[in-house]
Formats: structure tokens, sequence, C-alpha cells
């Protein structure tokens, strides 16, 4: 009878999981979510004044929190307060599965994950997400990061159609931004409009990340102010909402 039961049990819990879906998130006239990376406070001032005037926001992944300026950290505290997100985006900004494979994750979570956190809450910033240095993932950090953040952004190629891509949000808690900065193969006006208009068409949230913003692109790791004005602009003129990581989190049932 004992075993009966335990086997029921398990039926039952099987079909759950099969059974569970993740339903798509839908936004009338579809959404963009813009994450920038690492610590460049004075460019992200820079295009913040640019971009201000389509009413844009963004998500600022701040990396290597514990060696920057005064200035940077004042710069910081002003693009919170005028509505934009900080996230998470390492203390070391090293690469997760690597770390957590070579040290442990407990050793992961107590060199990357706790320090930047510590320091967030010593400057009353409310982080709610965290953005994987090089996009470094796996089912097993994610499990581990979720104790800690509502949602985990990842990266995704460039190389599938708009219908394709693992750029719009799902309503899971682990998303996938597609790369901005200039030196990306798929990187080019019409590529981006074409996945803003399908966003804009089936009404989904499409997810951007990039580095330093910049007037004049002259090495890696940096997305142009052109790049960024194209999209804010595309976003503004058909009326497609700016969303943080930290409202995807709040949609997330």
């Amino acid at each position: 009878m004992k075993r009966i039961i335990i086997i029921s049990i398990l039926i039952l819990l099987i079909l759950t999981i099969s059974c569970s879906h993740i339903e798509d998130v839908t936004v009338p006239n579809g959404g963009v979510v813009i994450t920038l990376d690492d610590h460049h406070f004075i460019n992200w001032c820079q295009v913040d004044s640019l971009l201000k005037k389509y009413n844009w926001k963004a998500s600022f992944c701040v990396s290597l929190i514990g060696s920057r300026s005064d200035l940077d950290i004042q710069r910081m505290h002003k693009l919170y307060e005028i509505g934009h997100e900080i996230s998470g985006h390492g203390y070391m900004h090293v690469h997760s599965v690597l770390y957590a494979a070579t040290y442990g994750m407990e050793k992961y979570i107590e060199d990357e994950i706790t320090p930047m956190m510590d320091y967030f809450d010593a400057e009353s910033l409310n982080v709610k997400s965290f953005s994987y240095p090089y996009g470094s993932r796996s089912n097993f950090t994610d499990n581990e990061l979720l104790d800690y953040f509502d949602i985990l952004r990842a990266t995704s190629d460039g190389v599938r159609t708009a219908e394709k891509s693992k750029c719009y949000f799902d309503g899971s808690p682990i998303v996938y931004a597609l790369g901005l900065d200039d030196y990306f193969y798929h990187s080019c006006e019409e590529y981006f409009i074409n996945l803003l208009t399908y966003a804009h068409e089936e009404d989904k949230i499409i997810i951007f990340y990039g580095h330093k913003p910049i007037e004049t692109v002259t090495g890696k790791y940096q997305v142009s102010f052109q790049t960024l004005d194209m999209i804010c602009k595309y976003a503004y003129d058909n009326n497609m909402n700016f969303y943080t990581l930290s409202d995807l989190a709040d949609m997330i049932e």
C-alpha cells in the first residue's frame, strides 16, 4: 500500500511538471528593455541626457562596485533617483559557471554576490536583478542565484530570425538579451529594426544589452549613441513602453 502511494505521488509530480507552462507575456504595442553593463557612469549619464526626450528608462548593470570613485557613486545614485534601475553585474565580474566549478558555489556567492549586495545595501539601493558577466550561466547557477534576485539576465546570439530569437520576455525569471555593441557581427540598423517591428506587431517585450555608450565607436564593448537613439526613437514613435529588468520580474506569476 505504501509503495502504491509513493508511486501515485511520483506520477502526480511528473504530470504537474509536464503540464506546467510559462505563459508568454504580451503588452499592447510591445516593449523594450535596454540594459547597459559594467561601470561606465560618465557615458551612461551622457546617453541619458540624449535619450530622456523619449521618456526612456534602462537597467544599468554595475560591476566592480567596490572600486568605483565617489563621483561614480554620485552618478549611480542620480540615475537611480530619476527612475532607472541599478542591477547587479558581479563584485569581481567573473565567469559564474567556471568560478563555481573551480571553487564551489558557496565560494562564488561569498566572493561575487555577498560583497556586491552588501555595498548596494549600504548605499540604500534596492537591487532585484542580476546580469551574468559574459552571459555565463547554467541551471545550477540560476537555481542558486534566484535565492538572491528576482530575475537573471543572460545573453542571446543574433543568428536567429525575429520569430525564433530568444531575446523576448516569456514570463521566465531567466531572460536573454541581444547585444547592441558595434563589434557584434549582427549589429546593424536593419536587423534591430526587424526585431523591434516583430516585438511591436506581436506585443512582445524585447531585451537588449550593451556596454559603453559612445558617440564614435573606437573599440570593443562599445555601443554608439546613434544605435541607442534609433532604438529609443522607434519605441517612442510606435508607443512601445520601456521596462527595466525589475519591471519584468514584477510581471512573473
